[in-house]
This record gives C-alpha cells, structure tokens and sequence, in this order.
C-alpha cells in the first residue's frame, strides 16, 4: 500500500506498506498520518523602533506574545470571523529580543505539535500577538499572521513570521514630557534665562532646559520643538530630546526613566538656593505637570573670633587658631552643602599668604533646619603678623556650584585683628631717649596699640632691659618693671606705662623697654626688639682729664692767663642730638666754686656729637697769681635740652684735679742767721722755699735771683 493523495493538512506519505491476509482473517494495516510542519526556529525577532537595538538602560527581553495555531489557511487573523484556534501558546522575548519554538522561550500554553522530537507548526494558520511589553516599551499592537503551507508533497514551509531584520516586531520606547514654572519664592514673579540640567539616571545623559519670559521650562515640542537647535542649552529657544534616535517631534522628548533636574547657577539665580527634584516618565505621551519651582535668597552671614579667647584679638603665635561661625538663612533641609572659606589681608585686600601658601578651611554639612549655623576653623602661623586685620571670606557650594557667598573686606563681623604694639620710650625729663642718669628716674613709655577687643580687659606689662647684655636690668636683686591694667574702648589706641627707677645706676647703659599685652593670662601682643630706638633710652656717662695747657698734666702754671683744658670724654649719647656741656673750677678745700674778682670760674660748650661715644674739651681761662696754693678740682653737667642728664662731680678723682703751685721764702745770711748781711767779699744768703701743691716725685727746678 502506498498514499497517492495525502490528506488536507498532512504530508504525502512515500512509505510503501505491507500487509499479509490470510484465509477467513481480516488484517488491519496501521500507518501513522503525518500533519506536514515546519520545524521553526525563530519564531520573532524584536526590534527598538528608533534605534534597532535596546536603547540604554532598557531591555527587549521580557516581552509576553501570544501565539495561536488555526488549522485553517487564512491570510487574515481568523480570530476576526469568530474562528477558535486549536492551540495556544504564550512566548517571552529573551536578550535579544527573540522567540524561539521551545521550551525555554515558552511561558505556559498547549502541548508542542512534533516531529522528529522538534516542536513543529502543522500546516494552517498562525497569529502571533504582543500581550506584555518590555518595561519602558508601547506594546505593540499588531496581530501578525503567519502560513504554514505545503509547497510540494515533501515541503512545507511558514511564511510571513516577524523574524527577520524587515519584518519584525518594531517596539515603541515609552517617552513623555515634562513642564515648569520658574518662580522667584520673594517676589512671586517668573525668571527668565534660568538653566536647568535634565539627566537621566539610568543613562547619564543630560541636556539643558532654559526658562523663557514666562519662566516655563517645557521639554514639549509643542512648545518648543524637539528639531530646534536641538540639546544647545542655550536659550529657552532651543529643543531637547533623550536617546540616540533623531528628533521626532509627534513624540515626547523623554523616554522612559527617573530624572534628576538641576538648576544650573547663572546671574539671574545667584545668591538663591538651587532647585533639585525628580521626576519619572513612566506613561507613553504623558507630560508631567510639576507645578511652579521656587526657591528662596540664601543668607549667611559670619562672625569670626579667636579660637583661645573668642575674642575679635588673635594672638601672633604659631598656633593660632580663627573661628569663623557662619549664620545661613533659607537652605534646603537635608541637602548636603559645602563652605569652603579663606582668610584675607584687609589692608591689601587679597588672600593672606602665611609660608607662601594661602589659609583656608572646608566644611560639608546637611542642615537639619533651613535657618541655622557652622562652625569654621582656620588654624595659622599668626607670628609675624602683627598689625594686620584679617577679614573671613565664605563661599557656599551645592553640587560643586557656588551658589553664595560672603565676601566684604571691611566687614568688622568677619574680621579679626592680630594686634601689635608698638613703643615710644622717653625720660620724664627729658622727654627724649636721652635719660638723667642721677638720682630717681622715671621712664615713660607710650604703647601704641592696634587689633584689641574693645571692652575687655587687658594687662601690660613693662620690662627694663639692658641693651648690652639682652637681659632684664636688676636693682635691689628685683628685675625692673611695670605693669597696669586697661580696657581700650577702640581696638586701636595708646596707653602711657611708667617706670621709676635709681638712675645713678644706669650711668653709661643704654635701657630698652619689653612691652607684653596679655589676656586672661595669654600673651596677644609683645614688643621685644632690642634694637627698636624708639622703645630705646640713653643713660649718658662722662669721665674728665683735666690738664694746664702749658705742663699738660695737671700741674698749673702760675700766670696772669693760666689755662685748663678739661677734655670730658663721653658715652651713650644720642648722635645727631645737641648737648650742652658746663664745667666748674672748684676749691677742693672750699668745695665751692672758685671766683676771681667776684666771678665764678666756669666754662660751657654747645656740641652735637657724631658718634655716641666720643669727647671734647672745656677751656677754663683764668689769672692763676691769687689762686697759688689751691687745688682745684673740675666739675661738668652734661645739659640736654635744658636738663641735667649727667654730671661728674668728685672731689677726690685724680683725673679732674688740678694742682696750682705756691712758693713762700724765707731769706737769712748764712754768717748771721738773721735779715742782717755781712758785708764781706764772700756774703751768703740761703733761701728756704717753701713750696704747695708739687706733684710728688717729679723733678723741679728752683731758681733765685737777688733783686735790689
């Protein structure tokens, strides 16, 4: 036996069957109807409608098409005219958006139709059917009918199937809109030319939205269409659109995903707290309403203090340390903000620089509270420093954006002072650096103070240093010193510090004045320099050697012009200044002051030295013949203006004496011992000289001569 003509829907059958009948038997020959099938592989193939493939962060997996078996031939979906399918089948999409006939692509339905154990489709009808889109994706809504048809007795084959690059099921990312409103929350009125950057989560990708002269911000190509100028961001303008496929303005810009938008800083905004927010296109041409976005003037404000004594007063140390607390007004509750501040020199009005580098802090915080404060420290070498204001400049960042700032240079709120002082040291006398080395002295020093905090309360205190050694001068085993308390009532000012003290010990030493500003026990300010003239007193010395111009030591000669020269050699005077030197011839015997004919024997000279150390010479002129016998002893006073700042007055120093001779005779004649001669050829009158004030153990000469 062997089929001629197959039966409808089955394959010829070529098998030749044989079957042995017997006598009186009836024999049945079983052959096995085979339907004729196409063993399918790829029933689908799945495609993005713009670009092909998956677009960034979505899936062609995942889609669910129902799959139905007619065993009717139609060309048309015979669901149409009310005809039952004979199976069904529902089918998921995997990675590359394919459907396969098996197993593993298959969700649920009826039994496979086989052959050769491969899932086949029997000749007839097939419609295939999307029921659940990927997510992000329009599901497709086309019915595709498919044929399964014998081309021959032994060929079938299914046409029409959606598994080809021409011919396959086109998905519609879903893609929407969004819309709003720039408002500023203070004046309830639109802004125009605000930018605000729109990113997509999943991809990254962002563009620039621009609000026009109503404040809308519209990503709508009804509004502004896709294909103008497209993604420049520049002006409100210009059109938007996501994903990789060209602008299509029938659809929304957006495609399916979570999106952040970001107000981008510029001129109109600045000083205001910039939007944040999220919105999710997750419906196909849907245009999210968001509403009006306003947001409010931001306001900080700072107050800096030293970070030891919260004063405005920060000392010139090495560690120093400012406090800047900033006060802010009207930022977003949770949001993570950054100041980033630096100090400043006010007098030059740039960044100050300490070791070459400038001195800043950095403080991130997320406010609990729109209103509240932060706490910034600065940490610094203040030493070296002194007399400069340092101002805090603040800048707040969201997002890396400087979104405010505070930045006024001669704001006192954000200033603080590293104080200095600075002074002038002079004697009460004199009232010059030149001191009065006799008796009680008193040093009057004027600190001029800058950097205090006006109102407080603060300790100065003064040390008398020797310039020689660098060390504290001691009297009575006590270092010299003053000290007093003041509160300034403006940060910059003067104090007057007194110090008195035995100035005949200070003859020939030069004083400089210490001055330490302290508070609360901690230095702020001092001026130690050793070589500071202003802070700097002189305390003059003076020594004598007087001489008669004729012998040259201190001999005098006896004539109607005798002259001494009293060479005074001088110390630790002031160059450039004018002194007055006054000298005395006193009666060492007397201890007053020599007179010839009712005049005192004095001398003066107005000099002006060139060097601190040096001398000159006082000339006393005088008739020595009423004077033979007296030891005269020079003394000076050395005058600056008008005051007597030294004197050297000793009776008893060999270097300021001066020895004016005498000689008395007594004649006898040596026969007679008496006033009366002998008149002889060989007469002998001895002289006995009685002599005052020789120099011992120097050689004289005495000559006589008889006068008639």
């Amino acid at each position: 036996m062997k089929e001629i003509t197959p039966s409808k829907g089955y394959m010829l059958d070529m098998t030749v069957y044989t079957c042995t009948v017997t006598s009186d038997t009836t024999e049945e020959a079983k052959v096995t109807e085979i339907p004729g099938n196409d063993p399918v592989t790829l029933i689908l193939l799945k495609r993005d409608s713009e670009t092909g493939t998956a677009q960034r962060g979505l899936k062609l997996s995942g889609a669910e098409y129902t799959v139905k078996y007619y065993d009717l031939d139609s060309e048309t979906d015979p669901a149409a005219s009310g005809k039952t399918p004979v199976r069904t089948w529902i089918f998921k999409t995997d990675a590359k958006g394919h459907i396969l006939l098996d197993d593993d692509h298959l969700v649920s339905g009826d039994a496979f139709y086989y052959s050769d154990d491969k899932p086949v489709f029997p000749l007839g009808t097939i419609t295939i059917q999307e029921t659940k889109a990927p997510k992000g994706y329009v599901k497709d809504t086309t019915v595709y009918v498919a044929n399964t048809v014998r081309k021959s007795n032994t060929s079938v084959v299914t046409s029409n199937l959606p598994n080809t690059e021409t011919r396959n099921s086109g998905e519609d990312i879903v893609r929407g809109d969004l819309k709003f409103y720039k408002i500023d929350a203070a004046t309830r009125k639109s802004i125009s030319g605000i930018p605000f950057k729109i990113t997509a989560q999943s991809t990254g990708e962002s563009h620039v939205m621009v609000s026009d002269k109503n404040g809308l911000v519209s990503t709508a190509a009804s509004d502004v269409p896709h294909t103008q100028n497209t993604n420049k961001g520049r002006s409100s303008e210009d059109g938007i659109w996501f994903g990789s496929s060209k602008p299509d303005n029938s659809k929304g810009a957006l495609f399916y995903d979570n999106y952040t938008v970001e107000e981008q800083p510029c001129a109109g905004n600045y000083g205001k707290d910039l939007v944040s927010f999220e919105v999710t296109i997750e419906k196909n041409n849907q245009t999210v309403e968001y509403g009006s976005v306003n947001n409010l003037n931001i306001l900080i404000h700072t107050t800096a203090r030293d970070g030891a004594t919260s004063t405005k007063t920060v000392a010139a140390e090495k560690n120093a340390a400012v406090i800047d607390t900033v006060a802010y007004e009207n930022l977003t509750v949770g949001r993570t903000y950054v100041l980033k501040g630096r100090l400043m020199d006010q007098s030059t009005g740039k960044e100050l620089k300490v070791g070459g580098k400038t001195v800043t802090a950095e403080e991130s915080f997320t406010p609990k509270s729109t209103n509240g404060t932060v706490k910034m420290t600065f940490t610094l070498d203040a030493s070296g420093l002194e007399g400069k204001t340092l101002v805090v400049f603040e800048d707040l960042y969201w997002n890396g954006i400087k979104i405010a700032d505070h930045e006024d240079i001669e704001d006192d709120d954000q200033a603080v002072f590293v104080p200095s002082v600075k002074t002038t040291a002079t004697d009460s006398e004199t009232k010059d650096h030149t001191g009065v080395a006799e008796g009680k002295a008193t040093i009057v020093d004027k600190v001029v103070y800058t950097g205090l905090t006006p109102g407080k309360t603060y300790h100065l205190k003064g040390v008398v240093m020797d310039k020689e050694t660098g060390e504290p001068l001691v009297q009575n085993g006590k270092e010299i010193t003053a000290e007093m308390d003041f509160a300034p009532g403006k940060s910059n000012g003067t104090v007057e510090l007194k110090v008195s003290f035995d100035a005949s010990l200070l003859a020939g030493k030069t004083a400089v004045m210490f001055e330490t500003v302290t508070y609360q026990g901690r230095n702020v300010a001092l001026h130690t320099d050793i070589t500071d003239e202003d802070q700097t007193v002189h305390y003059p010395e003076i020594h004598t050697t007087a001489e008669d111009s004729a012998t040259g030591d201190a001999q005098a000669v006896v004539s109607e012009e005798t002259t001494i020269v009293d060479t005074v050699a001088y110390h630790n005077l002031i160059p450039g200044e004018t002194y007055v030197l006054k000298g005395s011839l006193m009666d060492k015997s007397t201890k007053k002051v020599i007179s010839v004919d009712g005049l005192e024997l004095t001398a003066e000279k107005t000099f002006i030295p060139e060097q601190a150390d040096g001398s000159t010479d006082l000339i006393f002129t005088f008739p020595a013949e009423t004077l033979q016998g007296t030891t005269t002893v020079v003394f000076e006073k050395l005058y600056n203006a008008e005051i007597n700042v030294v004197s050297h007055e000793d009776f008893e120093d060999k270097g300021q004496t001066i020895y004016i001779p005498s000689v008395k005779t007594t004649a006898k004649d040596r026969d007679t011992q008496s006033r009366s001669g002998s008149v002889k050829k060989s007469a002998v009158v001895e002289d006995i000289v009685n002599y005052t004030n020789l120099i011992v153990g120097r050689e004289y000469t005495v000559k006589g001569v008889l006068m008639n």
